[in-house]
């Protein structure tokens, strides 16, 4: 115990490890007296196409490699295509009728605007990567994650919310209360009762 305190003393680590939970609580500490970041949240995601819940990953991946094709070739690639797989039950989402052709057709429109982006776009991205380089969009992005991460500590704050108000109702035993009392009212005690 005396050569722990000489050591500590000297400045070198003890046999417990107080040095390194030193190191980790100084850098925590760090970690979280930076600059302060603005939390910035997300913009809409312009291409992002919902895909429906359940479906098989090959029937995904099908779909969206026939966009990519459609997109890149254009709609004169769909024609000869539906004509040509319109027996191949894999390819029923060509069929206007078809349940998951608005997926496919919201995918090649994604599709088309990025591959083939317009001239406004382009400006856009010319003008958001131009303004301050590499560095605006590196505090862009940190602002996002920063307004991320307090998303998420928000739904986990709601959830523990919810989870602690349900450990309380489950905490109560129903089976402790007594009926004292029962209490009839006549029909002409109805009538004074408040509505």
């Amino acid at each position: 115990a005396q050569a722990d305190e000489q050591g500590a003393a000297a400045g070198q680590p003890d046999s417990t490890g107080g040095d390194a939970q030193a190191a980790q609580a100084t850098v925590a500490k760090a970690a979280t007296t930076g600059p302060k970041i603005v939390p910035l949240e997300l913009a809409k995601a312009e291409f992002h196409v919902p895909r429906p819940a359940g479906l098989a990953t090959a029937t995904v991946d099908v779909i969206m490699l026939t966009a990519q094709f459609v997109a890149r070739n254009g709609r004169d690639f769909l024609t000869p295509l539906a004509e040509r797989e319109g027996a191949n039950a894999e390819f029923d989402f060509l069929r206007p009728h078809h349940p998951l052709f608005g997926l496919f057709t919201g995918l090649v429109d994604a599709y088309s605007r990025v591959l083939m982006p317009t001239e406004e776009l382009r400006e856009a991205l010319r003008a958001r990567a131009g303004a301050g380089g590499r560095g605006a969009l590196l505090e862009r992005l940190r602002r996002h994650a920063a307004w991320l991460r307090a998303e998420e500590d928000k739904r986990i704050k709601r959830e523990q919310d919810e989870n602690k108000e349900r450990m309380q109702q489950l905490l109560i035993d129903w089976h402790d209360f007594v009926v004292v009392e029962t209490i009839t009212f006549d029909d002409e005690d109805v009538a004074d009762l408040p509505a």
